[in-house]
């Protein structure tokens, strides 16, 4: 048996190691060694993401084939360091049209990291000042109207999506976590909740707020 002494050194090791490896939000270290599974997160979690995101780009090239727009954009706010982007492009079925997408990020680090990712596929990476519920999104009025935004655990300003969304068709898709998730474990190194008011009810009564003209379609939870 180990001890606790030879345990914890162990884990000294492995961190410092696993410090030199990790880029962006690569959790490879973590996946390979079988503690954590991100499929078996989402199947937990009752949805699955990416087909959310595939189902409704496919229903999007269809409308646009009566439209005879040739054309699809799509954002991506706070894409990390590109991993999960880069990952579904190859699946989107964008039904022969031309998919041009943009997708942003903040923190310098994986923007460049993104940014040499994404690049060879063609995706536009800009780096934002700041991610928050206030942040302005860096796109005139005059620029790209979006088919599709997706936001996986980044904040994102309501208004600045109503703003850049395609009015009537346009579709906002987001996975967020609970501002009061894991509140026991944080609790444990006395510490508070950062956004205890972020919830739910709370995203969907800002929406029907700051983006009146934007729809609802669909709202679910998991206690996961």
């Amino acid at each position: 048996m180990i001890d606790n002494e030879a345990l914890v050194d162990s884990w000294l090791r492995e961190e410092s190691t696993w410090q030199q490896q990790f880029r962006g939000w690569d959790f490879s270290q973590l996946t390979s060694s079988g503690r954590i599974s991100f499929n078996m997160s989402e199947e937990l979690l009752g949805w699955d993401y990416k087909k959310i995101i595939c189902q409704t780009l496919a229903k999007l090239s269809d409308a646009n084939d009566n439209n005879k727009d040739d054309e699809i954009y799509l954002l991506d706010l706070g894409t990390g360091g590109g991993e999960y982007l880069e990952e579904i492009l190859p699946r989107l079925p964008i039904r022969g049209k031309k998919l041009t997408v943009y997708a942003t990020e903040s923190y310098r680090p994986n923007f460049l990291l993104a940014k040499q990712r994404l690049t060879p596929y063609g995706v536009i990476v800009i780096q934002t000042d700041s991610d928050s519920l206030n942040s302005l999104l860096p796109f005139t009025n005059d620029g790209p109207k979006f088919d599709l935004i997706i936001s996986r655990h980044t904040c994102y300003n309501t208004r600045e999506v109503g703003r850049l969304l395609k009015f009537g068709t346009g579709t906002f898709i987001t996975e967020q976590v609970d501002g009061t998730s894991n509140r026991d474990l944080i609790e444990l190194f006395d510490h508070k909740p950062q956004w205890p008011y972020f919830t739910l009810g709370y995203a969907s009564l800002t929406l029907k707020h700051q983006a009146p003209f934007m729809k609802l379609v669909r709202a679910q939870e998991s206690e996961t």
